[in-house]
């Protein structure tokens, strides 16, 4: 199973889409109702279109979200908000020599956390240097996988990066951008 949060403007029947809405805080503090409502259009497929409307209080969207009960929904909803927010970049990571068996305890001494859901590893922490900053992957061989790395800007994703390099891997480790 995997989580790879794109952008997208298909999606096959058994995909899931969640949408993301980023509402400006003009919008929130000059509104003069008590309420906003959103015009939302959904094509479907067969050249159909739906419109909803979608009420929203501005006292809901002037305050701070509830943190979900369930763990896996938060790391959810963290993820998605890194990708509409921030940046991300696929990366090759292989070795020659070595092989990469032990890099999720790498990533874990690096100050990121294994998701429950296992999607992939995080932080989470404000207080830490590498906050905003996901990793996510697929092992294609022993010697060689595939990430998604995302965070709030360049100068943490930069960082993990950096403290890949320095890490525990073995020492022919390449970390490179993938080329589609």
């Amino acid at each position: 199973q995997s989580l790879y949060p794109e952008a997208t403007d298909h999606l096959e029947p058994e995909e899931t889409g969640f949408a993301i809405l980023i509402v400006p805080t003009s919008l929130v503090t000059l509104a003069t109702s008590e309420t906003v409502h959103i015009n939302m259009s959904v094509k479907a497929s067969q050249g159909c279109s739906t419109v909803d409307s979608i009420e929203l209080s501005t006292q809901t969207l002037a305050s701070k979200l509830d943190k979900p009960q369930n763990p896996g929904t938060k790391f959810l909803v963290d993820i998605l908000a890194v990708f509409s927010v921030g940046v991300q970049e696929i990366v090759k990571i292989s070795s020659d020599l070595g092989n990469l068996a032990e890099f999720e305890k790498v990533l874990e001494e690096c100050g990121l956390e294994k998701s429950v859901n296992r999607f992939g590893y995080h932080c989470w922490k404000k207080e830490h240097m590498l906050f905003g900053s996901a990793i996510i992957y697929k092992r294609k061989s022993p010697q060689e996988l595939s990430a998604r790395l995302y965070a709030l800007n360049y100068s943490t994703l930069g960082l993990v990066v950096k403290l890949l390099q320095k890490s525990k891997l073995p020492c022919d480790t390449k970390i490179s951008l993938f080329k589609s």
